[in-house]
């Protein structure tokens, strides 16, 4: 395995020195972003972020804990839709407390957060709906094994979020090879597609809200170009979101946090168009992974949050037909974004599950649900 200083083709510091002389524009935009980035990391301090070459134009934003060559014990985390590597600010301190002997990444995935934004492949209406779901999962999968093979990682755990999630389930596919076992966090896609009958009942007392949110999905688009195009007011809604999903940030960190959030969506639009690509209204894949997660041979854990809108019972459905049986963990008291809710608990039940190791205590609901008990369980 190489380091990230060997790897990197710019330092965070080189690139704003490239950058000083753009006032705005693209140039500028992505400086502010990555400014954002470090002011709201600036509480960790043995941690290294470059930018990793993938291709001849493009580039992976990383961060990287506890780099040593030597180290084969590899865990990297990937964020989800209109996120970044930011978003686990509050995890790096405890992950690299806990995984002295791994080396963690973390990255943001090609054409989103502080990556380059290169043109995204638009659906293509000559094609049939697989193939462009597929042509839109290789723009990112294809991009991380090449972030991989520059860094010379021979195998490695995967960790995603929400639709990155998702996108770590299509790598392993892929690329089963390279990697020792996959951890979905809240992942998006697991449950079966639903009719277009069946989703307008669901939204049957909201049918307005469904047509219009139907009408935007499908014409590709994306939250971030309404807030670019509405500009102090999309600001204003991003701002507003922030403030009230990530309350329980303190009033310096929930600044810090709005600030990033706010630069990483109004760069140039790229990797958030995937949106429609992959999924429907309702934040349900055109090709669920549950099925798929059946045919993989690798072992698998789950985690989420009590009063996370994805819904667990998903990944109990298809647990007993997955090669590996896997673990399901719920982090009490913590929602979607359970690593920022519960952080203390997220990095227990990840941590575990990294490492294999059995939990101290296990609250079971009937279904074999491990719960994190966030006042007794200790490392």
């Amino acid at each position: 395995m190489d380091t990230l200083d060997e790897t990197i083709i710019l330092s965070h510091e080189q690139l704003h020195k490239n950058n000083s002389r753009y006032w705005f524009g693209n140039y500028a935009r992505h400086s502010k972003a990555i400014l954002a980035q470090e002011k709201l990391l600036k509480h960790l301090k043995n941690v290294k972020t470059g930018l990793v070459k993938v291709n001849a134009a493009d580039y992976i934003n990383t961060l990287a804990i506890n780099e040593k060559k030597e180290n084969e014990n590899v865990l990297v985390l990937t964020h989800g839709f209109g996120a970044g590597l930011g978003f686990f600010h509050r995890n790096y301190e405890g992950l690299e407390e806990n995984l002295k002997d791994w080396t963690i990444y973390s990255i943001d995935w090609l054409g989103m957060a502080n990556s380059s934004r290169p043109k995204f492949p638009l659906q293509n209406s000559t094609l049939t709906e697989l193939e462009n779901v597929k042509i839109a999962e290789s723009f990112f999968i294809d991009s991380l094994e090449n972030w991989r093979k520059t860094l010379n990682i021979k195998k490695f755990t995967l960790a995603g979020h929400s639709l990155g999630g998702y996108l770590s389930l299509s790598y392993c596919e892929k690329y089963p090879e390279n990697v020792e076992k996959l951890i979905l966090i809240s992942p998006a896609g697991v449950g079966p597609r639903p009719t277009d009958e069946d989703l307008k009942e669901r939204f049957r007392n909201r049918s307005w809200t469904f047509s219009l949110a139907h009408s935007i999905w499908t014409r590709g688009i994306s939250p971030q170009s309404i807030v670019r195009r509405t500009g102090w007011l999309g600001q204003n809604l991003v701002q507003k979101y922030s403030s009230r999903r990530f309350s329980h940030l303190s009033v310096e960190e929930l600044k810090d946090f709005h600030d990033y959030f706010l630069h990483i969506t109004t760069q140039t639009g790229s990797g958030e168009y995937s949106l429609s690509s992959l999924l429907i209204p309702g934040a349900y894949a055109k090709f669920p992974i549950g099925e798929r997660l059946k045919k993989l041979n690798i072992g698998v854990s789950f985690l989420y949050g009590s009063d996370d809108w994805m819904d667990y019972k998903s990944a109990v459905e298809i647990a007993n037909g997955m090669a590996h049986k896997p673990n399901i963990v719920r982090v009490l008291q913590a929602g979607h974004h359970l690593y920022s809710d519960q952080p203390a608990a997220f990095n227990l039940a990840l941590i575990r599950e990294v490492k294999n190791l059995e939990t101290f205590k296990k609250f079971k609901d009937g279904s074999g649900l491990i719960y994190v008990d966030i006042e007794n369980n200790k490392l």
